[in-house]
Parts: structure tokens; C-alpha cells; sequence
């Protein structure tokens, strides 16, 4: 089950090294984890990360879900995540509360969609 989508996630530098290592504990025991990501790209001091066109609800990103939530509950770190899925209405655009405030070359790359549907950052 699942469908394709787009899942982009920025954060400071010390905010993805955090993340990483919650990643790490949740793929213990994970039949296929997921060790590296398709985007990740270093921006001034923050990073941007994720999958394009993945099939995200799928058992193989539970690990990675799992690890996110963590992150984004301990609230240590700015965050925005973007996702556009298959149909064109179907996009979704989130941020830690403290995001705007934060985004910046200096801080972390604040995610948002363009028209178009593309990312940017």
C-alpha cells in the first residue's frame, strides 16, 4: 500500500547530526534501513535531506518516520519539512515553531513550494 511522494526536510547542521543518530537506533533490527538519503545537501550551516518520488507509507521509511517524529518532539532544532505527492493538490508544508525565526544562509534553509511545485530552499 502507499502512494509516490516527494519528502524534503532541512534543518541546522546540528539539528541533521541529531537526527542521524535517532535514524541509527531506529534501524536496528530494520531488514533493509535506510543509511543514506537521494538529496543531501549542505547549505550555509544547514542541511537539506530527503527522497524524491518515494513510496513513503511503505514498511521501508517506518524507520525513518519513526526517527523524524523523535526529532521533531524533542523541538532542540529548526525544521521544515515539504512533501508533494501524486496529485497536484496533494502537497503538504510544515515547520517548527521557531522555523521562521531561524531560516536564513546563517541558520538552516527554510523549505517552501514554489507554483510550479518545486522546492525550494
Amino acid at each position: 500500500m502507499g502512494y509516490m511522494s516527494t519528502n524534503i526536510f532541512s534543518t541546522t547542521e546540528e539539528g541533521y547530526k541529531r537526527f542521524c543518530e535517532l535514524l541509527k537506533e531506529e534501524n536496528v533490527g530494520v531488514k533493509y534501513p535506510i543509511t543514506k538519503f537521494e538529496v543531501d545537501e549542505k547549505h550555509g550551516n544547514g542541511r537539506v535531506f530527503g527522497f524524491e518520488w518515494t513510496k513513503w507509507y511503505s514498511s521501508d521509511c517506518e524507520a525513518f518516520q519513526r526517527a523524524w517524529d523523535r526529532f521533531t518532539d524533542e523541538a532542540e532544532y529548526p525544521w521544515s519539512r515539504v512533501r508533494i505527492g501524486e496529485e497536484t493538490d496533494d502537497t503538504e508544508e510544515c515547520y517548527s515553531d521557531d522555523a521562521w525565526d531561524s531560516a536564513g544562509l546563517d541558520s538552516f534553509p527554510l523549505l517552501t513550494l514554489t507554483r510550479g511545485w518545486d522546492i525550494c530552499y
